[in-house]
Parts: structure tokens; C-alpha cells; sequence
């Protein structure tokens, strides 16, 4: 670092042809590390519903995601090759563009620190180094490696926090630049719609973008206030504090034109009844409550409470494997030097890590790593300060020496942590339980993370076995869901039609708060289990009936028997033994890392087919229930029950204790014992 204080509005110096570069080769060295580790094929949790929203230009789950799914429907429909493999490529280019724009990001924040690299070739050399760095640690890389809302993330969040710190640097130069005879006025400003656009923009596609709000306010008045305080002014210019209140009014048009179009467009589409239409926000009540995500407010809010701590231990382990402990050196330097040459600056960063850390702790679910972006991207820009004091004080080697060896040990660490390539458990479990059902097959399943987002892609893109019904009990509780299964399969929801509307309105009563009583729950719950009650009733002679192995409660579908069948279970009425062929599986084995959702799908496979086996032993065909119980012990992938490592709300210890399944049913093999999984 210089010696010399440098004002936090300070600006860079303009580029040379050769910095003009720097930007672009870490975006392009970040999208072909990506598309290296990239998934060709539908990934875990919501990969495939969100797919298949942005093919049909969908709604899909809260908050929508308007702009992103806008965008995949163009890449998808625009690029000749399987609209899977063209998402997955939109998400790694998205990702890596967010590099590029994290570089420009680290150049104004290293400049406004005073950075001393030699000139704008070091520092921006350093601040694209940096920027490589944040884009391979955790959180950042698995956004470029399969669809998800996060890759389009990684691409606003840096550009609103580049375009608002340039925005105050105009203003507060305007501030500083104002006489008395020319005092400054707020108003209209070409920065200044680009960044309430962009912002807007941002909040379209994922609300955490208002986690910014605290540091951006503070920084805001921290800057313009004492620009503002500095010389005299006349009465008409008013005083600091006021032109920073008005500034914002100026931003609201722009703000308006990002947020408002795409949202407009998700009401359209909703109002057209398209495939997935996840809240049918056709109208302002309902596209408010799917904004505000109120379909997750039972795991949303934990703040300071048992499931906070347990999210924030997590973190506080999560971390130095995300960035490395180098990373986690040279941020807390890094932040020790932004503090003592720009505090405005470090307070903005500090916020803007702990606004993220504290939200994302509160959501109590088990995939908040992804939450965790803007904390890394605070910690990637320390370190950039870290790197160019060294350049400072110990010369040129020095400073490049720590920028590289950032990246190459994040992106050597993290090669295993987020390579995706071959993972097609999925895709392979999707078409596995929807290929083993007979013709017009019903399914019950609450199995949305393993295979049945999957199914989404498969079913509406692919159009792979339409015939199969796949009615998810949990959405099956919201009015929207059952007016989707109508649509898309009249021939099953015609003849519970009067079962299917009462359950739809009490569904519409319990969002707009008016089902109060205990009377009026208990109806509603003896209206639901008679729903599903008369879909299997009423539809078994035509379409024959399944559960996956779930934990459905005993009230569900109470009145079958349910046997052991393909990858799920049939119900049935009677006791007679029920053959059934031994399935044909495609199956490709995915075990690099341990990671919670592909060992639970490998466990579903296990389970399905152990208990086959403990229904041929029940009923004397031992040759069947050993043939099913080798196919059971087939899908173990071979990971130590002692060396899980941590996860999101604690979920480990299920993991473990999957594991440890597979090792008792490979025990009991030689013994021709055949339990039952569970």
C-alpha cells in the first residue's frame, strides 16, 4: 500500500489496452474451468423443475426467478443441442461473467484503497487474480457447473455492489466539486439509472439481493455527507443529509423499469396456465405471496435460536474449506489493511458479509451453502488487498506470488469439491422409476430432491413416459397443484373432482389466513386424506398405484397394502403374493465425493430393491431374494460411515447412518438374511 491517504471515492485511472484484458481472461479462464467440471445432465434438488420452467417459460418455485427463466428459455430454444446440456452452459457463462465483473469490482476497491501494484497493469493483474480466486472457492464454482438460480446471481450481485460504488463516487465528486454560486442538486444521472436498473434487475432474481441494503445505506451517507459538508453553501442546495435522502428518489424510475417487467411477464405467464405453474400468480395477492417465498416461511426466520447456531456452526466450518485457510489469511489481513486505508470501504464490506452470514444462518435447511456467495465474494476481496500490500512492501514476486497461489490452491482443492462431470444419478433414477412402472401408472411421492424434479424435465421437455402420473402429496395441499394435475392429466383428476375442489379451497382459505379454528384444520385434513383416498380408489382399476418409500404418515392411502414394486410400492387390496420382473436399471455409479442427495438416491435404489428381496424371502423364492438382495448391496458407494463431513442442519448424522445400512445389508448377504431396509 502507498503511504499517502486515498480518498474512498477515488476512481481508477483509465485503461490501457492491455488492462482492458485482464477482466475478460478471468472470466474466460473461470468458464472454461467450468464447463471442465460441468454436469451434462439434470442435477440434484430443483435442476430439473427449474429447466423445465425456463423450456416452457414456466413459473416456477418461489420466488419465480422471471428474469433467468426468460433467459433460459432463449438460450434453450436459440442453441441446436439438448436443452439440458444448453442451460448448464447459460449457467457456467453467467457464473464465469460474474468473474469478470468481480475483477472490475476488486480494481475500484483496491484503487480507492490507495493500492500500490506498479501502476493499473498490477493492480488490475492483481484484482483479476482476486477475482479468479472468489470464482473458484465454494459457493461461486457449483453455480457454474449446472442450472440453478444462482448462476445468474453470481453475475448481479457483484455488478450492482461495482455499479453503486461507482454511482457514490459521482456523486460524492459532484458534492466535493460544488461553490456556492454552483452548489450541488440531486437528480437524474446515467450511473445512477444503471445501478437502480441493475438493482432492480437483481431483485428479480433472487431476494437475498436485499441483504446489500445495510451496506449500501451506510456507505451511502458515509460518503455523501461529508462531500457534501465540505465548502459553503447557499440555502437553495439544502443541506447534506437531505440531497442523500433525495438522491434515492431519482433512482426509483429505473429501479422500477428493472423490477417491474419481469414480474408483469411472470403474471402473464401464470394467467396462460403454462406446465409448471408453481403459485398460479396470476393476480397482484398471489404474486406478493409468491415473491415473499411465504410457501417456506416454516424454515425461514431462525434467528438466534437453536437451528441459527447449529446453521452458523456449519459456516464457521464450511468456510476455510470454501476459500482455503490461505484465502482466510489473506482476507482477515486484508480487511485489517481496508480498515486503516478506507474505513467507509471496510465497514461496506464488513456488513455486507455479515448480512449474508446472519440470513443465510437463519434458513434452517440442509443446501445454504449457496447462500454464503456474498460472503465469499467479501473474503475474495481482501485478499486482493492483501495481495497488493505485499506488492507494496515486498515488491512485484511477492504480491503476484500470494494472487496466484490463491487461485491455484483454490482451484486444486476445489476440483474434486465441485467436479460434476458423469453425475448422472438424477437423470438415471428419474428415468429408472418412471421406465419401471407399467402404463398410466399413478405415483405418490414426496421424493422431489432425487428424482422427481427430474421426472419434471424428463416428462415435459423430453416427453418421456407422460402416461405416468406423478402427483407430489405435499403440493397436492395447495390449490395451484391441483388445478396443474387437472390440466396435465383430466383423465386421473376427473373423478375426484368434488374431493379435489373442497381440498382446493381450504388450500385458498389457509393462505389468506382464514382457516383459524381446530374444527376447521381437523376438516381440512379428513378432506385431504379423502382426496387421496378416492385417487387410488377411484383410479386403481384404470391406472395402477404407487407410493415411493417415503415417510408418509399412517393416514395416507390407509386402506392398501403396499408391496414391494420396481423402484416403489404397489398398492394393493388383497394378500396374494404379487410377482413382478426384476427390473432393468440403468444405472451409472457417481461416488467422487460424498454428497447428501446422491447417497440418499442410492440408497432409495438399495432400499427398493432389499425390500423385494425380504418380500420373495416372506414368500419362499430365496434365488429372487438373493438376486434382489446383490442388486441391493450394488448401489453401495463405498464411503466411509466414519468420515462424513459436515453438512447444513446437521444432516451428517443421516448419512452416516445410510452408510452404515449398506455395510449391515452386505453383512447380511452371505448369511441369507434378507431384512428389510428399514
Amino acid at each position: 500500500m502507498a503511504n499517502h491517504p486515498t480518498p474512498p471515492n477515488a476512481v481508477p485511472e483509465p485503461a490501457s489496452r492491455l488492462t482492458r484484458w485482464i477482466a475478460p481472461s478471468a472470466a474466460l479462464a473461470a468458464f472454461i474451468t467450468y464447463l471442465a467440471t460441468m454436469n451434462r445432465t439434470v442435477g440434484v434438488v430443483d435442476c430439473g423443475e427449474l429447466a423445465a420452467c425456463a423450456w416452457t417459460l414456466g413459473v416456477a418455485h418461489p420466488t419465480g426467478y422471471p428474469t433467468l427463466m426468460l433467459l433460459g428459455w432463449l438460450v434453450s430454444h436459440a442453441v441446436p443441442v439438448a436443452p439440458i446440456l444448453a442451460l448448464n452452459v447459460l449457467a457456467a457463462a453467467l457464473t464465469a461473467a460474474g468473474v469478470g465483473v468481480l475483477a472490475l469490482l476488486a480494481d475500484r476497491l483496491l484503487a480507492a484503497a490507495g493500492a500500490d501494484c506498479g501502476g493499473p497493469v498490477g493492480r488490475r493483474a492483481i484484482a483479476g487474480l482476486a477475482a479468479l480466486f472468489t470464482g473458484l472457492a465454494g459457493a461461486w464454482w457449483q453455480q457454474g457447473t449446472s442450472w440453478e438460480v444462482y448462476c445468474l446471481h453470481a453475475l448481479l450481485l457483484p455488478l450492482a455492489c461495482l455499479l453503486f460504488l461507482r454511482y457514490v463516487a459521482d456523486e460524492a465528486a459532484a458534492e466535493a466539486a460544488a461553490t456556492a454560486a454552483a452548489p450541488a442538486r440531486a437528480g437524474f444521472s446515467r450511473p445512477g439509472h444503471f445501478f437502480a436498473f441493475v438493482l432492480g434487475l437483481a431483485f428479480t432474481n433472487h431476494l437475498t439481493t436485499g441483504l446489500l441494503a445495510p451496506a449500501f445505506l451506510v456507505y451511502w451517507f458515509a460518503v455523501l455527507v461529508p462531500a457534501g459538508r465540505q465548502g459553503k453553501r447557499r440555502p437553495p442546495a439544502g443541506p447534506a443529509w437531505a440531497r442523500a435522502f433525495r438522491r434515492w428518489l431519482y433512482l426509483v424510475p429505473a429501479f422500477a423499469l428493472g423490477l417491474v417487467p419481469p414480474y408483469l411477464l411472470l403474471m402473464t405467464r401464470a394467467a396462460a396456465h403454462p406446465p409448471l405453474n408453481w403459485g398460479s400468480p396470476s393476480n397482484l395477492p398471489d404474486l406478493v405471496h409468491h415473491v415473499r417465498g411465504l410457501d417456506y416461511g416454516h424454515v425461514m426466520g431462525h434467528f438466534f435460536d437453536g437451528a441459527f447456531f447449529t446453521q452458523f456452526g456449519y459456516f464457521a466450518h464450511w468456510l476455510p474449506g470454501a476459500v482455503g485457510y490461505l484465502g482466510l489469511a489473506t482476507g482477515a489481513g486484508g480487511l485489517v489493511l481496508l480498515w486503516r486505508r478506507a474505513r467507509p470501504l471496510a465497514v461496506w464490506t464488513v456488513l455486507v458479509f455479515a448480512a449474508c452470514v446472519v440470513a443465510a444462518c437463519s434458513y434452517n435447511v440442509n443446501d445454504i451453502a449457496n447462500y454464503f456467495m456474498s460472503a465469499v465474494m467479501m473474503v475474495g476481496l481482501w485478499s486482493a488487498v492483501a495481495a497488493a500490500a505485499a506488492w507494496g512492501r515486498f515488491g512485484r514476486r511477492a504480491g503476484y506470488a500470494i494472487a496466484v497461489a490463491l487461485v491455484v490452491v483454490a482451484g486444486v482443492t476445489g476440483w474434486k469439491a465441485n467436479d460434476d462431470r458423469g453425475n448422472t444419478i438424477t437423470e438415471d433414477f428419474a428415468r429408472n422409476m418412471l421406465g419401471t412402472l407399467p402404463e398410466g401408472a399413478i405415483v405418490l411421492t414426496q421424493q422431489w430432491d432425487f428424482w422427481e424434479a427430474g421426472s419434471l424435465y424428463l416428462q415435459i421437455v423430453e416427453g418421456y413416459r407422460r402416461d405416468v402420473t406423478v402427483i407430489d402429496t405435499d403440493s397436492l395441499h395447495a390449490d395451484w397443484y391441483i388445478d396443474q394435475l387437472t390440466r396435465a392429466h383430466p383423465q386421473v383428476m376427473a373423478p375426484v373432482k368434488a374431493e379435489a375442489e373442497r381440498v382446493a379451497e381450504g388450500a385458498r382459505r389457509i393462505r389468506r389466513g382464514l382457516l383459524k379454528t381446530l374444527a376447521e384444520r381437523q376438516q381440512y385434513a379428513r378432506d385431504f386424506y379423502a382426496l387421496v383416498d378416492a385417487l387410488v380408489e377411484r383410479n386403481a382399476a384404470a391406472h395402477p398405484c404407487f407410493m415411493t418409500y417415503d415417510p408418509f404418515d399412517q393416514y395416507t392411502a390407509a386402506g392398501w397394502r403396499r408391496v414391494p414394486w420396481g423402484l416403489a410400492q404397489r398398492l394393493v387390496k388383497d394378500d396374494a403374493y404379487l410377482p413382478a420382473e426384476v427390473p432393468q436399471l440403468r444405472f451409472r455409479m457417481w461416488n467422487r465425493r460424498i454428497v447428501p442427495q446422491v447417497v440418499w438416491t442410492l440408497k432409495l435404489y438399495a432400499e427398493a430393491c432389499q425390500n423385494r428381496a425380504a418380500y420373495e424371502h416372506a414368500n419362499g423364492r430365496d434365488d429372487l431374494a438373493r438376486r434382489y438382495a446383490e442388486m441391493a448391496v450394488s448401489f453401495d458407494p463405498g464411503f466411509d460411515a466414519t468420515k462424513v463431513p459436515d453438512f447444513p442442519a446437521q444432516i451428517e448424522v443421516q448419512v452416516a447412518g445410510e452408510l452404515r445400512r449398506f455395510a449391515r445389508a452386505r453383512d447380511d448377504l452371505p448369511r441369507g438374511v434378507y431384512p428389510a431396509w428399514y
